[in-house]
């Protein structure tokens, strides 16, 4: 499966943060004198390569977090506690605590009914006590994992009547970023940037350099982050790992991918990403059986067709025709049902399912629905392809030409070098 899409929310790790006195404290200062910013502004050349720096990625027995078992237990434990507590006739505030921990393990496990539950405890809370900035701000994160950006605004706009707090920025930056609206987030797309020792921002402009196809400068924010962690979660470094993980994936290297991922799966086995991320490597290197069971642990935790299209691909490349054919039934169906309770969250990873299974047709018209709810580059670029597959050449070109027009130059831009001179041919 295609990994640009992969699930990327920094908002969703911060606001973990802050409202987690769920399990730990979340913290980022530094406190051994070294400075991430000046790592950060360091030029490209000075990078140290994965395999060379034995501490990035940063392994567990050199960075001790809380376990995952213990964490996860923490975490299953409050949300007991807070189910208990609703029997009775709780405030909104309650309805809102659940939520909030019900989403975070929804991040960390990938299992859709937490986020569903999430939602509609919020909904609840928004109703009990309609201008709370904090259920609007965290209803508007919720929203905005099932790509309801619209509504996700509309709350943003009623919690900003009491302050424009960071988390509001931070989300709408993130929605404008999952919308394509690049002209709001030049200044965070320039080379002039302040220092910083923050964990997320440095993330976050890790992120914006891959999208202008910076993988050295990327890296180096990324190795920035992870020398400013200071915290006891395992989540935030797992996360981090993922990233860098995928960074390498789309610049087409697995074997570094793979060291990330295995460091965020060793960390944390449950974490959904990691685990999906290292079967995809695993496969793509050739490890059939290593995957195999990687994939069957994750799609019995999750139950998303994703992966079970991915276990297909892996069935299909060891020489299992019929096992694959089998998943790849499975799998549609199931992305069927997500997409008819979820349309939006699901219309662009239903149509890249459909563009690799030979749908052509299906998944040309769900990227075109898909091009109505947003205008990032990923999405114009999938487009292109699904447009190309369909036989629809003209629409194709201006698929292509919008992606030109976003002035991101992500690394899955080399899939449409053979479009490319054709429309150039047609004008």
């Amino acid at each position: 499966m295609p990994t640009f899409t992969s699930t990327r929310t920094l908002t969703t790790l911060a606001l973990a943060c802050a409202l987690a006195a769920l399990v730990t404290g979340c913290a980022t200062r530094s406190s051994d004198g070294r400075d991430a910013s000046a790592i950060a502004a360091a030029p490209p050349a000075d990078a140290v390569p994965a395999f060379v720096d034995p501490r990035w990625p940063i392994s567990v027995a050199d960075y001790r977090t809380t376990s995952e078992e213990v964490y996860l237990g923490n975490l299953d434990a409050r949300i007991s506690e807070y189910e208990r507590a609703l029997a009775g006739d709780p405030p909104a505030s309650l309805r809102n605590q659940l939520a909030s921990a019900l989403y975070h393990r929804f991040k960390i496990i990938g299992k859709v009914a937490d986020a569903e539950r999430a939602t509609a405890l919020l909904d609840d809370a928004v109703r009990q006590e309609p201008e709370e900035a904090s259920h609007r701000v965290l209803r508007a994160v919720v929203r905005s994992a099932f790509h309801r950006f619209a509504e996700a605004e509309a709350d943003l706009a009623v919690a900003a009547k009491s302050g424009a707090a960071p988390e509001i920025t931070q989300q709408q930056r993130e929605i404008d970023l999952a919308l394509g609206r690049y002209d709001r987030l030049e200044a965070d797309f320039g080379t002039a940037l302040p220092p910083t020792s923050d964990f997320y921002e440095l993330a976050h402009r890790a992120d914006l350099a891959v999208m202008q196809g910076d993988f050295d400068k990327a890296n180096l924010l990324m190795r920035a982050a992870q020398l400013d962690f200071r915290d006891v979660s395992p989540v935030p470094l797992a996360w981090l790992h993922v990233q860098r993980g995928i960074a390498s994936l789309r610049f087409g290297d697995s074997a570094s991918a793979k060291v990330f991922f295995a460091t965020a799966h060793q960390r944390m086995p449950r974490y959904y990403l990691a685990t999906e991320h290292l079967a995809e490597v695993e496969t793509e290197l050739g490890n059939f059986e290593v995957a195999r069971k990687l994939y069957v642990d994750v799609i019995e935790q999750t139950g998303n067709p994703e992966f079970i299209a991915a276990l297909a691909g892996l069935e299909a490349a060891a020489g299992n025709k019929a096992e694959s054919e089998r998943l790849n039934a499975d799998a549609k169906s199931a992305f069927a049902a997500l997409y008819a309770r979820h349309p939006d969250a699901y219309t662009q990873h239903y149509a890249e399912f459909l563009l690799e299974t030979g749908d052509a047709d299906k998944a040309f018209e769900l990227a075109e629905r898909n091009i109505e709810l947003r205008q990032d580059v990923g999405s114009w670029i999938l487009l292109a392809q699904a447009a190309e597959a369909a036989g629809r050449s003209a629409r194709a070109c201006e698929a292509l030409r919008r992606v030109g027009a976003t002035g991101r130059s992500p690394p899955e831009l080399a899939e449409l070098h053979a479009l490319a001179p054709r429309c150039a041919q047609v004008g």
